[in-house]
Parts: C-alpha cells; structure tokens; sequence
C-alpha cells in the first residue's frame, strides 16, 4: 500500500508544482482570497492539508529507509491542520504573511514541490518493500 501512497504523492505533488510554476498569480489571488475570508481561509486550508496528511499518515507511516520523509511531511501536514483547525487566528497569521509572497517564491514552492514528486517516484519504484505495483 505504501507504494500506491507514494506514486498517489507524487502524482500530487507535481501537478500542484506545476501549477505554482505556471500559474502563480492565480496562486497569489487564492492566497489573497483565502486571506480575506478570516478564519473561514484557516478553516478551509486546514481541511485541505489535514485530507492529505492523513491519507499519508494512515497508509505510509514508514520510519526507514528513504520513505521515511514522506511519512515526516504527512505529520507535518497533519499537524498544520490541528493548529490552524483548532486555533485558526494561527492560520490567518500565515495567509497574511503568504499574501506578500511574490511569484518568484511561489515558483521556488513549485520547483520545491516536483522535486518531492520526484522523490516519492523514486522511493515507489526503487526503495518500495513491496514486490510489485499492481491495480
């Protein structure tokens, strides 16, 4: 299953990189807009990252070997969530400052975020435990 979780990541991971390369003004708006919305901005980031962050957490809790960072960034996502769920005056703090955010850095997230899709491809097919990837 961890495998299926790691190409699920990846598939993740590279459209969304790829869309912050390419449509990082769109990606500014949004950011504007949640921004905009109070804690509702909060509330709804903090579902999108806790959606994510539990499928990983739930199906790739793997602490050896290279898979281990996947694992890490599903906690970490998980716990983003609880913080800005749980005290969203937290996330509307960091909407703020993502609001200044200029498209230059939102190109650096996307470029950040393919070479992770790239990562979790590569724990998939060379450092999975499981034989092989079937439907």
């Amino acid at each position: 299953m961890s495998t299926h979780i790691e190409l699920f990541c990846a598939l993740h991971f590279v459209l969304i990189g790829l869309s912050h390369l390419f449509r990082h003004k769109e990606w500014a708006e949004v950011i504007n807009k949640l921004e905009r919305l109070e804690s509702g901005g909060a509330f709804l980031s903090g579902m999108v990252s806790l959606t994510m962050g539990s499928v990983i957490v739930v199906f790739h809790n793997v602490w050896t070997e290279a898979s281990v960072v996947l694992t890490v960034i599903g906690w970490a996502m998980v716990l983003k969530a609880a913080m800005w769920l749980l005290f969203p005056a937290l996330g509307k703090k960091s909407l703020a400052q993502g609001q200044a955010m200029s498209s230059n850095k939102l190109r650096v997230a996307g470029g950040a975020l393919i070479a992770l899709a790239v990562y979790c491809m590569i724990c998939a097919l060379f450092f999975s435990s499981e034989a092989s990837i079937s439907a």
